[in-house]
């Protein structure tokens, strides 16, 4: 009598229609799959500048003005005392250390005297100030990936030119609180932070940068050092957002897909995508454009444009 036994294994074309399935599933979750890790860094990103716009308003507090991009010493020894000019004068994240709670950072700028720049600042990673979609190659920095809205500062080579439209002012010369910024434009239309470390940042600044004064004519206003971002150069084409060829360092820029997150005056963060228009743009950075008094680069890059719901959310 002749048996018939069962088939128990797959012929080769049921194994490759198999692998084919596989493949094609993995195919279309991997995108979903790196969708859903970006989704998770940008939170974090977002929740980074959440974090320094809550110090930023606590230091207002305190202050009663608003952290500048460039500030007067926490040692009160750092001051050329003939000229009253102050020395190795700090940038924004190193004021709001304390309200971050760093404040043994802080007491070590306290502390330092910098005489004519002689000593090195204080340095440490600090998490809260790295994007995870743009991390450093190593931890040995104070690297920051952040920046303050500075307008157009940096334009003029004065100090009377150098107090700027935006948020953040020089602040061993003038100052600029949030009363001002909501009496102009208001606070939930000027923004107060941004990314800047997009492709066209070779290496991220660094947090612990201190900002000199006038040397042989050099203007105080580096974009290169200072923690800053604002109006384009003259001369500058394509998006103000994400462009590849900003090598002035001066716009926003990000390692995020299609934008970069942002906080504003009034503590909420945004994600503004790069084909933002212009003079959105620059209604955006300008804290009391509504009243005049932005400068003749910020009106003519905004023009008469006024801001309506939606521009930018």
């Amino acid at each position: 009598m002749k048996v018939t036994r069962s088939r128990t294994g797959f012929t080769l074309v049921e194994l490759l229609v198999v692998i084919a399935i596989i493949g094609t599933l993995m195919g279309l979750l991997l995108p979903a799959v790196q969708s859903a890790r970006e989704a998770g860094r940008r939170n974090t990103c977002s929740n980074n500048i959440n974090q320094m716009g809550k110090a930023v308003v606590a230091y207002e507090g305190q202050q009663s003005q608003l952290p500048g991009w460039r500030n007067k010493s926490p040692n009160n020894a750092n001051t050329d005392k003939v000229n009253g000019i102050f020395y190795a004068a700090p940038s924004w994240p190193v004021m709001l250390l304390p309200n971050l709670e760093r404040r043994d950072i802080y007491a070590m700028y306290e502390s330092l005297a910098y005489g004519v720049i002689t000593a090195s600042p204080p340095t440490a990673f600090l998490s809260l100030y790295s994007c995870p979609t743009t991390p450093p190659d190593s931890e040995d920095q104070a690297w920051l990936a952040y920046v303050g809205n500075v307008g157009t500062a940096g334009f003029g080579t004065t100090i009377a030119e150098q107090k700027c439209d935006g948020a953040m002012v020089n602040a061993t010369v003038t100052r600029n609180n949030l009363d001002v910024i909501s009496s102009g434009d208001g606070t939930s239309n000027t923004l107060l932070f941004s990314e800047r470390s997009g492709p066209a940042v070779t290496t991220q600044g660094l947090w612990s940068t201190v900002v000199e004064s006038y040397t042989n004519g050099t203007p105080l206003f580096d974009p290169t050092v200072v923690p800053g971002f604002g109006f384009p150069v003259a001369g500058t084409t394509g998006k103000v957002i994400n462009n590849s060829t900003d090598t002035t360092l001066r716009l926003p820029s990000s390692g995020h897909p299609s934008g970069v997150v942002v906080g504003f005056c009034d503590g909420h963060t945004v994600f503004l995508r790069d084909s933002i228009d212009v003079q959105v743009y620059g209604q955006l950075l300008t804290s009391n454009y509504s009243s005049g008094a932005s400068s003749a680069i910020a009106q003519g890059f905004v023009g008469t444009y006024v801001l309506s719901e939606g521009d930018f959310r």
